[in-house]
């Protein structure tokens, strides 16, 4: 993919010890309709080996728009957030938690409802719980 196909979204995704679900989270940011320019993965001081799978997951993809920052100390989520925020480049951010994933469309509807409310410094969406068992599939809409 050419720099000209992304989108100038830049994508947080804070990490602590989160080997189990991290490459699902990363890859539905991949997979999008619309790819954000830049995927920021912070470690948190995990311990447990999540950079190395960071680090990993980055040269998997082999592209330059997986950037890894690696956190000295361990501080908890939102300083997570706010040092991948600190490192992005693009005009928009957008935050995701290492154990969910988005849907194909999230960036392509969020970014053409911001470029058509430039007045808007934030916005959300509604989401879907999916709680899944060996008898069912629980699904909540919010």
């Amino acid at each position: 993919m050419s720099s000209n196909d992304l989108v100038a979204v830049s994508v947080v995704v804070p990490c602590y010890r989160c080997k189990e679900t991290i490459e699902r989270a990363v890859a539905s940011v991949m997979g999008q309709t619309q790819v954000p320019a830049e995927l920021i993965l912070v470690d948190d001081q995990s311990g447990d080996g999540s950079l190395d799978l960071l680090k990993l997951i980055q040269s998997k993809y082999g592209c330059n728009q997986i950037k890894v920052v690696s956190l000295t100390v361990n501080q908890g989520a939102a300083s997570a957030r706010n040092a991948g925020w600190d490192v992005a480049t693009q005009p928009y951010v957008a935050f995701l938690d290492a154990d969910d994933a988005w849907h194909p469309l999230k960036i392509e509807i969020q970014l053409e409802w911001m470029l058509k409310h430039p007045g808007a410094a934030l916005t959300g969406h509604a989401c879907q719980i999916v709680m899944m068992s060996e008898k069912m599939i629980l699904k909540i809409t919010r």
